[in-house]
């Protein structure tokens, strides 16, 4: 699919390019080069076809994340036609009174001036209001691009239900962004799901490891231990003994990091 954008966005270039060009083929008809006015003026629409060439990269670039197959498509339904009349028309007026040319100069200018108009309207992404959430955890996805990686990452901080986040289902390359997100949050918001925050830490899945350093971060908290054995219980009930050695690893670390905290705390007292 990443493939396909790619190809759908050199083409949108190209008919511009192409679009350009007849416009540029008009003015040395219209214009001979031995006037200086001829030369000037091709040499004006040479720079302004360069430009756009460079803006339109450009705005492609950091806008491909919000245009979908079908927006992309839909620009290609008014390139081509414009690109394709004028090639074929070039040829005629090639021949023909030098007012037509003039003319049709002028209108493929105008037609395609309105075009980048609609383009600019096309290319506005969606709403971030408008988005589901099953569109913010696919955004997440390690095979995006890391713009929409990040603009996934913005979006699921917002998410009132963290649940969504805990190793999504059938999602599994999203799970490491997942994990990102919910590291910031704080002890009072990963509460609730600790349980599965301590299930996720020991299975080695993508994420574990970024799980498992934020709760060894955890506070000094009764339900937080009391979860924890019971995790470790549960694993062992399982004979999951690669999950039970990595709790009993956290058990130990958290235990630890509490005990310098609380021998911190006293000498500041």
């Amino acid at each position: 699919m990443k493939r396909y954008k790619n190809i759908l966005i050199t083409s949108h270039i190209i008919s511009n390019l192409l679009i350009q060009m007849t416009v540029v083929a008009a003015i040395v008809f219209y214009y001979d080069f031995d006037q200086t006015i001829g030369k000037l003026y091709h040499l004006f629409v040479c720079i302004v076809l360069i430009a756009d060439t460079v803006i339109s990269c450009i705005l492609l670039n950091k806008c491909k994340e919000s245009l979908n197959t079908k927006r992309l498509v839909l620009l290609q339904g008014s390139d081509w036609p414009i690109a394709i009349l004028g090639i074929a028309s070039i040829f005629v007026f090639k021949y023909s009174n030098n007012y037509y040319l003039g003319f049709y100069t002028a209108a493929v200018e105008l037609i395609w001036m309105l075009e980048r108009i609609v383009i600019l309207i096309i290319m506005l992404p969606k709403q971030d209001a408008a988005i589901s959430n099953d569109e913010v955890i696919d955004l997440l996805s390690a095979t995006n691009h890391h713009i929409a990686q990040e603009k996934g990452i913005e979006l699921a901080k917002q998410l009132s239900s963290y649940s969504l986040l805990i190793m999504p289902p059938g999602r599994k390359n999203t799970w490491e962004n997942c994990a990102k997100v919910l590291q910031d949050k704080n002890d009072i918001e990963l509460l609730p799901y600790l349980p599965d925050l301590f299930y996720w830490a020991s299975t080695g899945e993508p994420g574990a490891v970024t799980i498992y350093n934020r709760l060894i971060q955890y506070s000094l908290c009764v339900d937080y231990n009391e979860t924890l054995t019971e995790c470790i219980e549960t694993a062992r009930a399982r004979k999951d003994e690669y999950g039970e050695q990595v709790l009993n690893q956290l058990k130990y670390e958290y235990k630890e990091k509490q005990k310098g905290v609380l021998a911190a705390h006293k000498k500041m007292l």
